[in-house]
C-alpha cells in the first residue's frame, strides 16, 4: 500500500541488470531494460508497483533457413508445371509435380506448428505466410486440371498452349506479390489479413476460370 510502502528503484546497485551474455545460447539479442514505478488505484486501494522491462530482439534467421526459405522454394517449384510442353506424354509429370510439392508444405506445415504453443490465441505470422503458400499451390493443381482438361477433354489444344503461356508470366507475378504483401502483416490482425489474401487469390483463381470457359465458348464457336 502506497501509505506503508513506496517502491524506490535502487540508482547504484545494479542487481537488475540481465546482461547481454544471459541471452547468448538463445534466439534473442538483448537490447536495453529499464525498471519504473507506478501507483495503482483500485477502488479504495491504492498500491505502488514495480515494472521490470527487457527489450529483446528475436534472430529469425534459423526460422528463415528451416522454414521460410524451403517453402519459397517448393512454391517456385510449382512453378514448373507451367513450363512443361501440353502434350499427352508430360501430362502426368505435370499433375504428379503440382500434388508432390502441396504435400511437402503440408510436411513443413507439420512441423512448424509442433514448433508452436499448442495453447495460444489467433494466428502468428509464420501460419499466415503458409497459409499464402498452401493457397498458391492449391491454385497451381486447379489450373494444372483446367489446361488438361481444356487439352484433353474439350480438344482444344491451341487455347491451352496460350493459357499456359499466360501463366508462365502471371503466376510469378501473383506469388511474388502475395508474398511480398505477408511482410506488411504486423501482430494485429492477422486472422483478417490471412481471411483477405485467401479470399483475394481464390477470387483471382474463379475469375480466370470463368474467362477460360468463355474463351473456349468462343474457341468452339470458331471451329465450327
Amino acid at each position: 500500500m502506497i501509505d506503508d510502502v513506496q517502491l524506490v528503484p535502487m540508482a547504484f546497485v545494479n542487481i537488475s541488470d540481465p546482461g547481454e551474455r544471459a541471452f547468448d545460447k538463445s534466439d534473442w539479442t538483448f537490447l536495453s531494460h529499464e525498471m519504473t514505478i507506478f501507483n495503482e488505484s483500485t477502488g479504495s486501494m491504492h498500491k505502488s508497483r514495480a515494472q521490470f522491462v527487457v527489450h529483446v530482439l528475436r534472430d529469425a534467421s534459423p526460422y528463415v533457413q528451416s522454414t521460410i526459405f524451403p517453402e519459397i522454394m517448393i512454391v517456385v517449384l510449382s512453378y514448373t508445371v507451367f513450363l512443361f510442353p501440353v502434350n499427352p506424354g508430360f501430362a502426368m509429370p505435370r499433375v504428379s509435380s503440382a500434388v508432390i510439392a502441396f504435400l511437402s508444405i503440408l510436411t513443413i506445415s507439420t512441423r512448424t506448428s509442433a514448433m508452436l504453443p499448442e495453447v495460444r490465441r489467433g494466428l502468428v505470422w509464420m501460419e499466415l505466410f503458409e497459409v499464402v503458400c498452401k493457397m498458391l499451390l492449391f491454385t497451381v493443381i486447379l489450373l494444372n486440371i483446367l489446361i488438361e482438361m481444356v487439352f484433353h477433354t474439350w480438344q482444344q489444344p491451341e487455347l491451352a498452349k496460350q493459357l499456359v503461356h499466360e501463366l508462365r508470366l502471371g503466376f510469378p507475378l501473383i506469388a511474388g506479390l502475395s508474398m511480398a504483401v505477408c511482410w506488411l502483416a504486423t501482430g494485429k490482425r492477422l486472422e483478417l489479413f490471412c481471411n483477405s489474401v485467401r479470399f483475394s487469390l481464390l477470387l483471382v483463381t474463379i475469375l480466370f476460370i470463368m474467362t477460360v470457359l468463355r474463351r473456349s465458348r468462343i474457341y468452339a464457336q470458331m471451329q465450327k
